[in-house]
């Protein structure tokens, strides 16, 4: 498990420029806390979802992000969400709000020179 762990942090933290990780990392240890921007809330009814899964998704970016913010920070609750609509995710990454996007995204044109995104 732990290994698994390692895996995907090592390829969510791939979704910022490689040659900015370094920088990442720091502003993460200077402010002792992760930055996530992860799915927002949307309509609070199953059914109102186009996708029927949405909740259990959104359930694993959070458990995803608590497990990284344990490996960086020592803590899974050193971890603060940043809820956002899709379209906002990858620009708040590429500008530095949040460290880094947990999201089902397929990469637009102009993203990938911005972020960098980990393999399915």
């Amino acid at each position: 498990m732990k290994c698994l762990l390692t895996i995907l942090l090592l390829n969510m933290l791939m979704m910022v420029h490689a040659s900015a990780a370094d920088d990442v990392l720091a502003r993460i240890r200077e402010r002792d806390r992760l930055i996530v921007s992860v799915k927002n809330e949307g309509k609070p009814e199953r059914a109102a979802h186009k996708d029927p899964a949405h909740f259990n998704k959104r359930e694993f970016e959070l458990d995803l992000a608590h497990a990284i913010a344990a490996m960086l920070r020592g803590a899974p609750e050193k971890v603060e969400f940043a809820l956002m609509r899709k379209p906002d995710r990858m620009t708040a990454v590429a500008d530095g709000r949040v460290d880094i996007a947990i999201s089902m995204l397929r990469p637009g044109e102009g993203q990938r020179a911005r972020v960098e995104y980990s393999r399915p």
